[in-house]
């Protein structure tokens, strides 16, 4: 009799009441609508224990992936979206959020597939085409970029990212008529969009118009997501298209800001290691070109820069770095040389 009513008060207790089911929901509330990564982490996790319905679990699940995944703990964002997809397998938002996690750690394959999924699931989600777009444009298979941006677009053509994204792939491919066209397309559709901005420089840098590519990107607002972008072209630009040692150095001023913002920004790091090697300071341009390669490999021209810097130092070293990156672009010493630098 014991057992049976103790059994009795378990049931009891499980029961949810009005109230309990009142604060899941406010809880599940917050826990979507937070913005605070930290705080949504709290919030969430509150609602996971609470709630019991496995698509209200999985929409929570894919909140804590997006939150983890801006707190740059990417093991416990594919954790938690993996989750999701266990609690609710149709649900593309989750595939989608682990093709984001997976793009962050530049695990670009593995991201494109997740994006895959995504649109298998649902064939009208644009937002996934475009970052399976954007995704292609990293891989250099810009022929991949245009067609998802094409989807994306045909499905939203209010969207300016999407015209962004394949403007991008265009620029890389050497169209830069549709590429203009793309971006301008996108300050229509968005006025202040830095990232058209961003684009339409590097047409005209692409056209050789340095000066009016720089003056377009002093238009930058630096409190914006794409600030460190637009400081690292406007500190390039500058760079590559003059010896000058006082523009020199605001180009150095202007990388070391987008650094401030993301300082393991391996692109970031290359572009001061070659302001470096014009000032003709070899000693930062050698470290700075040998941390750029540290986060990211095989970049030949961060290679190619190492060994020039070491040359130009007096290693004796030198050569092998300069032939190992010939090895992988063997263009890039006529692209240097085409920016002012030039080794026997």
């Amino acid at each position: 009799m014991a057992r049976r009513f103790a059994a009795l008060i378990v049931a009891a207790l499980s029961v949810p009441s009005p109230n309990s089911l009142a604060s899941s929901s406010d809880l599940l509330k917050q826990c979507l609508e937070k913005g605070d990564s930290d705080a949504a982490l709290a919030v969430c996790s509150n609602a996971l224990q609470i709630s019991s319905a496995p698509n209200e679990q999985a929409n929570i699940l894919i909140r804590q992936c997006v939150a983890y995944a801006d707190k740059a703990d990417y093991s416990s964002a594919k954790q938690a979206c993996n989750e999701a997809i266990r609690k609710n397998v149709n649900n593309s938002i989750a595939y989608f959020d682990l093709g984001n996690v997976f793009l962050r750690e530049q695990r670009y394959r593995d991201a494109i597939d997740y994006f895959d999924k995504a649109t298998e699931i649902n064939k009208s989600y644009a937002n996934a085409y475009s970052n399976k777009c954007y995704t292609y444009n990293y891989l250099r298979d810009y022929e991949h970029a245009i067609g998802e941006c094409n989807k994306a677009i045909a499905l939203d053509p209010r969207q300016p990212r999407y015209f962004i994204g394949r403007g991008n792939a265009f620029l890389n491919s050497g169209n830069n008529r549709k590429a203009e066209a793309d971006y301008r397309t996108a300050r229509e559709l968005n006025p202040d969009d830095q990232s058209a901005l961003v684009g339409l420089a590097a047409v005209l840098q692409k056209h050789g118009d340095y000066s009016a590519a720089l003056k377009l990107l002093d238009q930058i607002k630096l409190d914006r997501e794409d600030a460190p972008t637009a400081l690292n072209n406007r500190c390039w630009y500058r760079a590559i298209s003059t010896s000058n040692r006082s523009e020199l150095e605001i180009a150095l001023r202007d990388c070391d800001q987008a650094l401030k913002i993301l300082p393991s920004a391996a692109w970031i790091i290359n572009s001061r290691a070659f302001v470096y090697l014009k000032l003709g300071d070899f000693n930062k341009a050698t470290i700075d070109y040998k941390q750029a390669l540290l986060i990211e490999p095989a970049q030949a021209s961060a290679l190619y820069g190492y060994g020039v810097a070491k040359k130009l130092g007096g290693d004796a070293t030198a050569d092998v770095y300069i032939k190992s990156a010939l090895d992988l672009e063997i263009g890039i010493a006529d692209e240097f040389a085409q920016y002012g630098i030039e080794v026997k």
